[in-house]
């Protein structure tokens, strides 16, 4: 297969790579075939990199934000109890989103702390950390 130009032209070579693979008159319980009829099924997920800036080619940045917990997963034995855990998670999440998104997560915190109150429920994403403008004083 020649080398693709760009990612739209590889993607599209990938995804004829996989109908060839299903047209051949291999056995359907092939390793090969059901993963060539996984990637078709999900065709439009996998492409969707390639349509909006925002999304990654793959995942690497969330593995990465999750290894420091996958480490440290008997130490989460100690939380208290399942909601502790929960509490615990939701707070390594917006963390982990702060730090992918270069945002000072103490400032952020502050900052959305006092202005949750106050701002109305259709705006509420605005204080999302990859949406959020710190306020002025």
């Amino acid at each position: 297969m020649k080398a693709a130009g760009n990612w739209v032209e590889l993607v599209e070579q990938f995804f004829a790579l996989c109908d060839d693979i299903v047209r051949r008159r291999l056995p359907p319980t092939s390793m090969l075939v059901r993963a060539a009829v996984y990637a078709l099924k999900q065709r439009q997920e996998l492409s969707v990199f390639l349509i909006d800036p925002r999304v990654n080619i793959d995942n690497n940045p969330a593995e990465n934000a999750i290894r420091p917990w996958a480490l440290g997963r008997k130490n989460w034995l100690f939380v208290g109890n399942e909601r502790g855990g929960e509490k615990s998670a939701i707070i390594a999440s917006l963390v982990a989103t702060c730090k992918d998104n270069k945002v000072d997560f103490k400032a952020w915190l502050e900052d959305v702390l006092t202005r949750l109150g106050t701002t109305r429920h259709d705006d509420i994403d605005s204080l999302l950390p990859h949406n959020w403008t710190p306020a002025r004083n």
